[in-house]
């Protein structure tokens, strides 16, 4: 018989809501449904691992840890791509965004759209577009990258 832990947390609005539809819905304790929730991070975070020990570029692998440990679920449902920008920096790819380091350690992401990119930051699991670009200034910002390293 397992043993119990009591632990009291305080959750994002989101997140306790998003309990209390799967505890109305399919009438999962919400023990149950936290319990369920841990054990699947686990092993996808177990996979996450494995794929990252299995780059036999370092820079890749760390980069690719980061974002996973940012993006784990974004990771685990689609298909993941690590690859190098002009620059030399390693890049993960998912969902139609090319996730890098920036010169401050802050995980960044860039996407087609309309013709230019929007750019956005990457934390706690989700994806923040901060600023739009057209085509051409995001020429100069990758020309001034390339010049500056």
């Amino acid at each position: 018989m397992s043993e119990f832990v009591q632990m009291n947390l305080s959750l994002r609005k989101e997140t306790a809501n998003r309990i209390e539809a799967l505890h109305k819905e399919p009438g999962w304790s919400k023990a149950h449904i936290v319990g369920l929730a841990v054990d699947a991070l686990h092993e996808l975070m177990r996979h996450h691992k494995e794929v990252a020990d299995d780059q036999t570029e370092e820079d890749k692998a760390e980069l690719y840890r980061r974002v996973a440990h940012e993006l784990p679920v974004e990771l685990g449902l689609n298909e993941v791509g690590l690859n190098r920008l002009k620059t030399g920096r390693p890049a993960v790819l998912v969902g139609g965004w090319t996730i890098t380091s920036a010169d401050d350690g802050e995980l960044v992401g860039l996407r087609p759209s309309d013709g230019g990119f929007v750019m956005a930051t990457i934390s706690r699991g989700a994806i923040r577009a901060k600023a739009s670009w057209t085509a051409e200034e995001a020429q100069e910002a990758l020309a001034a990258e390339v010049t500056a390293n």
